[in-house]
């Protein structure tokens, strides 16, 4: 079907001041943080076993790092953290723990990858949140926050991350060619 006639709604664009587009943008990133750290701690908690749940545990450090740097950033620039966004991210982790995972109860390989995936997703949202943060005007920064050394962090956490995720697949997806039905 030809979707280029079907007549669309005309883009309205308020006028807001960069310091409320900032407001929204960093609450977002925050509200993000919150329930990316709730979802490593439980993957942590599903995952003791090493090498991945040494991994996780000083992932979550480091998340929890980012955050705190996160939150300076903001008082900073005189924003709260949101007192809607940060805990509908925690519920919205929680409501994410009931999904099909190849089971019907507990813990299967499958939820470990999906955990994986959604954490890789947040650390690569998460790299260009410092990106952004590292191209502001002069002064939107504390002196104690090395946008540089964030980046430089979230990049190290994203090949980590992705060395898991890959072996998570491998294990989760193992046995396909064994089960696979002729045809």
């Amino acid at each position: 079907m030809d979707t280029s006639r079907i007549p669309r709604p005309p883009v309205v664009v308020r006028d807001a001041d960069a310091h409320t587009l900032l407001t929204v943008y960093l609450q977002d990133h925050h509200a993000g943080s919150v329930g990316g750290i709730e979802l490593a701690k439980r993957c942590a908690k599903s995952n003791p076993q090493e090498p991945l749940g040494g991994f996780l545990r000083a992932f979550i450090e480091g998340l929890q790092v980012s955050q705190d740097m996160l939150e300076k950033v903001m008082a900073h620039n005189g924003i709260e953290p949101s007192p809607v966004k940060s805990p509908m991210a925690l519920v919205a982790e929680r409501v994410g723990r009931v999904k099909l995972n190849g089971q019907l109860v507990g813990y299967s390989p499958l939820s470990r990858l999906v955990e994986l995936e959604a954490l890789s997703a947040g650390v690569e949202t998460q790299h260009n949140l410092w990106r952004t943060l590292k191209a502001l005007p002069d002064g939107s920064l504390p002196a104690d926050v090395d946008a540089d050394e964030r980046v430089a962090r979230t990049q190290k956490q994203r090949e980590e991350l992705e060395e898991h995720r890959a072996d998570a697949a491998r294990i989760a997806f193992s046995s396909l060619g064994a089960s696979r039905p002729a045809g």
